[in-house]
């Protein structure tokens, strides 16, 4: 009988477990990822350089870092460029990367990133060119 107890007490205390864990890190986060990017030519912020956003969701079928989507967004009259990711699974891992365009010679900058896609995070990263 105490054996039948204990069973039931376990099982009850898993599918318990299961329910409330699993409702709370369900592999998907709607809190929102932010990138914020400034691009200065000569030390002033710059309107209309291109900044690029990339990442890449880990899916399990693929290689980390190997299939990389990418978003191209002009920066505004501050110089600034956001990038907002909301919709993605925590679960699989995702890494990001940003760069910048040369406002004048239009090379693009070395790739900066932070590492991984963080729910609820903001990174900022600033772009320095100078017109010489």
């Amino acid at each position: 009988m105490r054996n039948k107890i204990l069973f039931l007490l376990l099982i009850f205390l898993t599918f318990s477990f299961c329910f409330f864990c699993g409702k709370k890190n369900s592999g998907q986060s709607n809190e929102p990822f932010i990138v914020e990017c400034t691009v200065k030519l000569d030390g002033k912020p710059y309107k209309g350089a291109r900044v690029e956003f990339q990442y890449t969701e880990n899916t399990g079928s693929k290689v980390p870092g190997t299939d990389w989507k990418s978003n191209i967004v002009n920066t505004d009259e501050n110089g600034k460029a956001k990038f907002v990711k909301t919709s993605f699974s925590r679960s699989v891992g995702a890494a990001y990367r940003v760069r910048a365009e040369h406002p004048i010679e239009k090379y693009w900058s070395d790739f900066q990133s932070n590492g991984m896609i963080m729910p609820g995070r903001t990174f900022t990263h600033t772009f320095l060119f100078t017109s010489e």
